[in-house]
């Protein structure tokens, strides 16, 4: 998979001269099973029985919660037919539901060359690029797509989120290297100074499957890496009830009870005039397709604290804790010194 930025390497074939060479346009069939697709020089053509049986199939997989098995369908009927826009939309949409924000904004270029007349491989890419933190990359393909889908059925949206990724608090210069930024597309959202130190709740396990009482003590060691690395900025006790909780933390086996099912955990946050006021953490004990070892909590543990206590974003460098990207640090899973430098800037000056 070649390296970010995407855009420049993509740019040109879909705006310059050479695009005629490789226009082709996608129509979904009427009965949703098969695409046409009309090929350069006028000559059409149609996606072959297998490949249609492919994606079909990949679809039913994709629906039940099975995209893994999806993609590894979708890239057999790819290598079969690497021309066909259907293959490549879908691949793209579901790489972006898993969260691989870089295999989604390349499946899209593909997509968006092989059908340039429709929307789903630009919508995709746009949200894969902002997921990612690719911001600029998710500026430029905007653009285009607001240019050539005026009447575009996710327009709205994709103006709205492309306003969001213009902003973002700068750092004062002469800051140490941080991603600030990425992480506050609507300004500074942090837990006011009064309510330190967030009094944390943590729900007993029950029979969670794969839960080991050592977890416990991971979670409280994620909690005061935290609290270290922002200089005291934040700080956390022990709460003796879920009443009086600022953070309140659950285990479960089932990883279909968080948004995205792959991921291995999740930060809900409540505001009020602007403040954090409230978080809620659930944490997976258990997945078939990965072992949850002790370094793989302690990088959910990091993650979603860094999530309850202000960082809205991701980070776009996976040497931090913060990165979008699940487990990239699972062998040294740590706050990094830009995860530190972020967090104190979010909470210096209020």
């Amino acid at each position: 998979m070649s390296k970010l930025p995407l855009v420049d390497q993509f740019l040109p074939a879909i705006i310059g001269p050479s695009l005629a060479l490789f226009a082709c346009t996608a129509a979904l069939a009427q009965d949703g099973s098969s695409f046409g697709v009309t090929m350069p020089f006028g000559q059409n053509r149609q996606e072959s029985p297998q490949v249609t049986e492919l994606t079909n199939r990949a679809m039913v997989l994709s629906k039940s919660g099975n995209n893994e098995q999806a993609v590894e369908l979708l890239k057999q009927a790819a290598s079969i037919d690497p021309l066909s826009a259907v293959v490549h939309i879908n691949l793209a949409a579901i790489f972006n539901e898993l969260k691989r924000s870089e295999d989604a904004m390349q499946e899209s270029q593909i997509a968006m060359q092989l059908a340039p007349t429709d929307e789903r491989p630009y919508v995709t890419f746009i949200d894969a690029a902002i997921k990612g933190n690719h911001l600029k990359d998710a500026r430029s393909v905007g653009q285009i797509y607001l240019d050539r889908f005026r009447k575009g059925s996710t327009r709205k949206r994709i103006e709205r989120e492309l306003a969001n990724t213009s902003g973002g608090v700068k750092a004062p210069p002469g800051s140490p290297d941080n991603y600030l930024s990425l992480v506050t597309p609507k300004g500074k959202v942090v837990w006011a100074q009064s309510a330190m130190p967030l009094k944390v709740f943590i729900y007993p396990a029950g029979n969670c499957k794969g839960f080991m009482p050592q977890y416990n003590n991971i979670l409280s060691d994620a909690f005061r890496s935290w609290e270290i690395a922002s200089h005291g900025l934040v700080r956390f006790v022990p709460a003796n009830n879920p009443g009086e909780a600022n953070i309140e933390c659950r285990w479960t086996d089932d990883p279909r009870l968080l948004p995205a099912s792959q991921e291995g955990g999740d930060a809900r946050c409540q505001l009020m005039n602007d403040s954090l006021v409230h978080a809620g953490i659930t944490l997976v004990t258990y997945k078939k397709e990965l072992p949850m070892t002790p370094k793989v909590i302690m990088f959910d543990c990091l993650h979603e604290i860094g999530h309850a206590i202000g960082i809205q974003g991701h980070s776009d460098s996976m040497q931090d804790i913060m990165y979008y990207e699940v487990y990239t640090s699972v062998q040294n899973p740590h706050v990094s010194q830009r995860d530190a430098n972020t967090l104190i800037l979010l909470y210096q000056q209020l």
